[in-house]
């Protein structure tokens, strides 16, 4: 959790988690008036309105600062808001959807107002309704669409949760490397993958598929070569 009078503050990388994890921050306000513990507010599990707003994006942006405070010039998309229109609307079963647009009619930020008992439910309850439009739009379009920051406000506690993905840390290549197994070229191309995506299904699989070559051929194979050298 974030506390903080300023507009912004620093956290040290060990603060956010080991790279690469995704993780939440709870900023809550400071005004005057204001006599309610952290705890109370944070863990207050009544229904209330929340605002839950997201960036889209064309493609996926390094992890740097954590913006909370975004709208949308921040973000883009192929989708264009017809000409005329301020923004394009979505309703569904689970409430309704307005897409604001940038400066170049793109289709930029999301914004959805909803009644939940806490954060977590008001997250889902906006993916639940809008992931499927978006990829239904991203099938039509043919085009990527990616869903960035979402931020979710809790006007009654002065609460703001964002969440972000802890950066990776500059490490140091050993320069005497001289030799790659080609065995191993698959593994590393899978790895590479995962820590690429963003999508928690799409790193599982190539884990998977990982541990599935390391575990079967390959290490079938290991052992047939080392039974024919001791032979």
């Amino acid at each position: 959790m974030i506390k903080t009078p300023s507009l912004s503050t620093t956290l040290s990388l060990e603060q956010l988690g080991p790279a690469g994890t995704r993780g939440e921050l709870h900023l809550l306000a400071m005004v005057p008036g204001e006599h309610r513990e952290d705890d109370e507010r944070l863990k207050d599990c009544s229904k209330r309105r929340f605002v839950v707003s997201a960036l889209l994006g064309r493609g996926h942006l390094p992890p740097g600062d954590i913006e909370t405070n975004f709208g949308p010039s921040d973000g883009n998309s192929y989708f264009l808001v017809p000409n005329g229109y301020v923004m394009s609307q979505v309703r569904c079963s689970e409430g309704v959807f307005d897409m604001k647009k940038n400066a170049r009619g793109e289709q930029a930020c999301v914004v959805f107002e909803c009644d939940a008992n806490t954060v977590t439910e008001a997250k889902e309850l906006f993916l639940k309704g809008f992931l499927p439009f978006l990829d239904h739009q991203a099938y039509l379009a043919n085009c990527p669409a990616v869903l960035g920051t979402v931020r979710v406000e809790d006007p009654r506690n002065l609460n703001t949760s964002i969440e972000y993905v802890s950066p990776y840390r500059c490490v140091t290549i050993n320069p005497y490397e001289k030799a790659i197994q080609a065995e191993l070229l698959p593994v590393y191309a899978l790895y590479r993958d995962a820590k690429n995506s963003r999508s928690d299904f799409y790193a599982f699989l190539c884990y998977h598929k990982i541990l599935e070559g390391l575990l079967g051929k390959m290490r079938a194979s290991v052992r047939e070569r080392a039974t024919e050298k001791s032979a």
